[in-house]
């Protein structure tokens, strides 16, 4: 065949994939749920994260509010100090990024068989079949621990022959220990695991836990780095710091997975499941085969990034000498920018999996309509609560940690709230395909968004030569925000496509998009006066630090709760079925509960005065017997493997 009928080929083939993709019908009929059985069914008896339904996603990120507001004043404090005393040199990660980049070609390659094992199967098997479920779990801990040892030598090798002779030498080191890391390289899955099964309980538990080893770790083995392996002439502070970060951050994963195991133990026990079972190899072949081709539909764009990104992040680095350094600050911004992303924002991967793969489109439409609900609640109250309040408190704390190098960090956090416009519903779109098991068109997008991505890089690099030549100024719009066009036209297609082929979108617009405004616009004013005038007061009378740690805590609390929260219900962002899930969510977020009972109950005193309360409902009565349809089936499935377990002669 000659190279245009191989072209032609491909633009005659490729169509009729995505044709046959879209038809497709991705779940097996379940044995029918009869009336009599829904009208049976107490759904008061299934509690807390057991219940399906969007109050415990929601719940789910309720519970990690206590510990947010925790952490952030005690971050607030420590993390200008520990980059003052353990970072100076915003280098000294950026050694790091980059020895990171040199081998993540063969880490993302030999990762491909298990892509988004874990998000995919749990949530649809949870429903299906759990057994099968522990089989996926299994496979994706063994074939990680071997291809980790494949990735160990090959990366050794390169390493020992190629780069100690080049002009990365420097990085040696920091690459083996980085190498390290994939084996066992299975030291997420537990957590992994308890998200698919929608334990928002436990993650929110190791979430916080694991963020006070990481940063104790982090502590330890940087400071031995910095001034025990740095005071080596031969390697130096810069580099001490890179290896201490990397072994610490390496050791403390190991605390994070036994906990993660302990609590993942905890909820497959119900179902008559041990922790055990998925550890020791027991899978299926038709497992393997149906991990494998998933991972390889979906991870063909990530191989194509890794390889094409490890050259692209090489011109940058060349054109712009200080790009590394420039994406550690604009990762700082990013943190600040997105807190309500904390452990993915509202996690409703599982979900959607256990929704869509199990026939109940009617439940997906209506976590659709939820996502972008919470989506531009979140977003408008977390974009004003940050511009208003967070600049002049996080430059103050930089200044007293001695980190006055992440100055420069500032000026990053609005283009990334900017970017957060997009990136959400971006990434939601993202995961719905994925969970729907739609990996063609997910993958046709993702290179189509690649093309246009590394177009712009040429655009800003030879082209406009805007980076050489105006610096940091232009740099922080071209690092979170240079690919604008290419994720406009990936989120667009892509709720086409899922509005098209997977389930109508029906967006309840006033609940999302009108009722946040006048709230966030009083929440902005509020932090700007408390920036301009009440905090230089505060810091004078009773110092910085007390003053930054009420200042975090009066904008979390009053700002976003209080306010921002509160003044949404009068505006008309409930209606009677959403604020009982929002009741629900409440009820179960554990220690959150503290601030969320008053919120709920003032905002549900406030509601009955308000004339725009019920104006513009959601609709929710398919989604709800649904909702039912899938606890009885689950029900059903672990009665049977529990009935399995306790025969004789099972273990």
């Amino acid at each position: 065949m000659t190279l245009k009928e191989h072209i032609r080929a491909v633009f005659t083939w490729l169509p009729r994939i995505l044709r046959d993709e879209a038809h497709r019908v991705t779940w097996k009929e379940l044995p029918p749920v009869t009336d009599e059985e829904i009208a049976a069914f107490d759904r008061n008896k299934v509690a807390g994260f057991d219940r399906v339904g969007y109050a415990r996603p929601l719940g789910g990120w309720l519970y990690q509010f206590f510990y947010a507001i925790l952490g952030a004043g005690v971050m607030a404090v420590l993390i200008p100090v520990l980059l003052g005393t353990l970072y100076p040199e915003p280098e000294s990660k950026a050694y790091v990024t980059v020895a990171g980049v040199l081998f993540s070609i063969f880490q993302n390659a030999m990762n491909v068989p298990t892509a988004w094992a874990i998000e995919r199967w749990i949530g649809d098997y949870r429903i299906k079949n759990p057994k099968k479920m522990l089989e996926f779990i299994s496979f994706y801990i063994w074939y990680q621990m071997t291809s980790g040892l494949a990735v160990i030598t090959t990366t050794s090798i390169y390493t020992i022959l190629v780069v100690v002779n080049g002009n990365m030498a420097h990085l040696t080191w920091i690459i083996l220990l980085l190498m390290t890391r994939e084996y066992p390289a299975m030291l997420n899955v537990f957590l992994q695991t308890i998200k698919g099964l929608q334990k928002f309980d436990y993650e929110s538990k190791c979430n916080f836990v694991n963020e006070i080893i990481n940063k104790l770790f982090e502590f330890i083995f940087v400071l031995l780095g910095r001034y025990w392996i740095g005071s080596n002439p031969a390697i130096g502070n810069l580099l001490g710091t890179a290896i201490g970060f990397v072994i610490g951050t390496y050791l403390n994963q190991f605390g994070e997975a036994i906990l993660a195991g302990w609590y993942l133990s905890r909820a497959l026990r119900p179902m008559g499941l041990r922790l055990r079972d998925a550890v020791r190899p027991n899978f299926s072949w038709d497992t393997v085969k149906r991990s494998v081709l998933l991972g390889f539909q979906l991870s063909f764009p990530g191989l194509v990034a890794t390889v094409v990104g490890f050259f692209v992040f090489f011109s940058w680095y060349d054109a712009v000498p200080a790009y590394a350094t420039m994406l550690t600050l604009n990762s700082l911004a990013d943190e600040i920018a997105n807190i309500s992303k904390r452990s993915e924002g509202i996690n409703t991967k599982g979900a959607f999996a256990e929704a869509l793969n199990n026939g109940k489109q009617k439940l997906g439409q209506y976590y659709i309509a939820n996502t972008f609900k919470y989506y531009g609640f979140f977003t408008v109250g977390i974009a004003c609560l940050v511009i208003g309040y967070m600049p002049t408190v996080i430059s103050v704390m930089l200044v007293l940690g001695g980190a006055e190098n992440y100055l420069l960090a500032i000026p990053f956090i609005l283009p990334n709230i900017l970017r957060t416009l997009i990136e959400q519903p971006e990434g939601e779109a993202d995961k719905i395909l994925t969970m729907a098991h739609k990996p063609v068109f997910k993958t046709v997008m993702g290179m189509i968004h690649l093309g246009l991505g590394y177009f712009m890089t040429f655009f800003y690099l030879v082209i406009t030569r805007w980076p050489q030549t105006y610096g940091l100024a232009v740099m922080i719009w071209i690092i979170p925000c240079g690919n604008l066009i290419a994720d406009l036209i990936r989120f667009i297609a892509s709720w086409w496509y899922i509005n098209k082929y997977i389930c109508k979108i029906k967006i309840a617009w006033w609940q999302s998009f009108v009722a946040p405004l006048i709230p966030g616009a009083l929440t902005l004013i509020e932090g700007m006066v408390w920036a301009t005038w009440v905090f230089p007061e505060l810091s004078r009378a009773i110092g910085s630090i007390p003053a930054v740690i009420i200042s975090v805590t009066f904008a979390m609390v009053v700002g976003l709760i209080f306010n921002f929260v509160i003044l949404y219900g009068a505006f008309g962002g409930w209606d009677d079925h959403t604020l009982g899930v929002f009741k629900e969510a409440v009820y179960i977020s554990g220690p959150s509960r503290i601030f969320f009972i008053p919120v709920y109950k003032m905002t549900a005193a406030l509601v009955k005065i308000s004339k725009l309360h019920n104006r513009f409902p959601m609709d929710h009565e398919a989604a709800e017997r649904e909702m039912i349809e899938l606890m009885i089936q689950r029900q059903k499935n672990e009665q049977h493997v529990a009935k399995e377990t306790s025969s004789p002669g099972t273990e």
